[in-house]
């Protein structure tokens, strides 16, 4: 049986609009970084690991619903995961704190710039109206 917060998770995701979706996976992905800086500050080894592995999965899933036709600026963001998942497997390999914290720095700028562009599409969207495209940048992930 589900908890009423999955459940309110659960159907927060299905309802979500095209770039609210991918801003919920961001703040997911900031959310597992600093999990793993609190775990490696007391110490708590199994629980960077855990928060690490979980931020691969992340990255690995933004990775993989990337669609490289639909933007022009999608494969730099493609090598941007690509080097963002290499340093996050080597951050929990070596419980590197220097390369969680610039792994946990680069998903705090994407999260931002994600945030900012689901806000402008939002208000665009409600100002053209019901039907309006979704633009390129926000249909990249393939939420829309």
């Amino acid at each position: 049986m589900q908890s009423v917060e999955q459940r309110y998770m659960g159907d927060s995701v299905a309802t979500a609009g095209a770039g609210k979706l991918v801003v919920m996976v961001y703040d997911r992905l900031v959310a597992d970084f600093a999990q793993a800086e609190t775990a490696l500050e007391v110490n708590d080894i199994e629980g960077v690991h855990r928060a690490l592995c979980h931020a691969t999965e992340v990255i690995r899933y933004l990775r993989a619903t990337l669609r490289l036709e639909v933007w022009e600026h999608a494969p730099k963001l493609a090598a941007l995961y690509d080097f963002l998942h290499r340093e996050t497997l080597l951050a929990d390999t070596y419980k590197d704190r220097a390369r969680i914290d610039q792994c946990a720095d680069i998903a705090r700028q994407l999260a931002s710039a994600w945030h900012l562009a689901a806000e402008r599409y939002a208000l665009e969207d409600a100002a053209a109206g019901p039907g309006a495209m979704v633009p390129p940048a926000l249909a990249v992930h393939g939420a829309a």
